[in-house]
């Protein structure tokens, strides 16, 4: 997978949404580029970053030291590959952006999806857990708004404008009251979901894999790895989409699904798109025959633009321009990349 360093300069690449970590020039002046590389390949970053880092530096006229950083990415690329790490990785949120060995990612793969199902599970736990705490506290503050205004309204003393307020205040709150505890009750019932639902994956979590929910979630994923290791125009996918599909990000220039000694079909033609961009997988279709299975993933373009005000920024088109599909044969548990090819954002294989 090239880099794009040559293709898109010196951006500060805008990736997954997320803004990518600045290095001021103290950070720069003292960095240990050894450990920032050993960070970075922990975390499965791509080589993106490294383009970022230096770009930011070079901002200040300070130079990276590319040979300490690869070393540092290689040694923490080996430790977040290696045996029994993949799991405890995702559990805390970690994303596999590729890296592994191609001849124990499909291992890696199979524990970080399990981490990852946990993953979700407390995350699905702590929002459902912090809506409750958001309805309780609604309830809580409307019965305080009633009981002192009953308080008012019994109390001789009260001024006429106070009776006034008060008697407002008992029928706004007292109209809002069991709407309020209604929503209580529905996030009580939803966070009891979310408990259980964690509770039961972890006592089940030595059966994952052979869940419909691990059939759903990693024989994409392991595809998406695949497609990226081999083809020179994806960076690297992803996972973190927040809706269960995959994303992989593009490189700069044009999009030729070129494999050499793939051994991969592709479409002659012109290039699917000129990047950089995003592709988003829509959908993927197949026809399951006992040992062996043919599977196509049909993927969204999405063009990335420097921002008209931080040209150092990329932003991500909201349409798309173009697709291309991937066409996998799975045959005792392993998945080769047979066929790729241009198609229009709404088109089926």
């Amino acid at each position: 997978m090239r880099s794009l360093a040559a293709a898109v300069g010196l951006f500060v690449l805008i990736l997954g949404g997320c803004e990518s970590t600045q290095m001021n020039e103290s950070a720069c002046a003292g960095a240990d580029w050894r450990a920032l590389g050993y960070l970075d390949g922990r975390n499965s970053e791509s080589d993106l970053k490294f383009d970022e880092r230096r770009a930011q530096c070079s901002a200040f006229s300070i130079a990276a030291d590319e040979a300490a950083y690869r070393a540092g990415r290689d040694s923490g690329l080996a430790a977040l590959c290696a045996p029994g790490e993949a799991f405890g990785f995702a559990e805390k949120g970690g994303i596999y952006r590729g890296g592994c060995p191609a001849g124990i990612e499909r291992d890696f793969l199979a524990q970080y999806a399990a981490g990852r199902h946990i993953y979700r599970l407390r995350k699905a736990r702590e929002q459902a857990a912090s809506e409750e705490s958001a309805s309780s506290a609604v309830v809580d503050s409307h019965r305080r708004q009633i009981e002192q205004a009953r308080r008012t309204l019994a109390d001789s003393a009260a001024t006429p404008k106070d009776v006034e307020r008060a008697t407002r205040t008992l029928k706004s709150s007292g109209d809002a009251l069991p709407r309020a505890e209604a929503e209580l009750s529905r996030s009580i019932y939803e966070l009891g979901r979310a408990d259980e639902a964690l509770d039961r994956a972890l006592a089940t979590l030595s059966e994952f894999e052979r869940s419909d929910l691990f059939e759903w979630f990693y024989p994409p994923l392991v595809e998406a790895h695949l497609l990226a290791r081999l083809s020179d125009d994806i960076v690297y996918c992803h996972d973190d989409t927040g809706a269960g599909l995959l994303e992989c990000r593009l490189a700069a220039g044009p999009l030729l699904l070129s494999l050499p000694d793939a051994g991969v079909t592709t479409a002659e033609g012109p290039a699917c798109f000129v990047g950089p961009g995003v592709a988003r997988m829509r959908t993927r279709t197949g026809k399951p025959r006992d040992e062996t299975a043919r599977w196509t993933q049909h993927y969204e373009i999405f063009a990335m633009t420097p921002e008209p005000a931080r040209p150092d920024r990329l932003r991500t088109a909201r349409a798309p321009s173009g697709g291309f599909t991937a066409t996998f044969q799975w045959e005792a548990g392993d998945a080769r990349l047979t066929r790729m090819g241009c198609a229009g954002s709404g088109d089926q294989e």
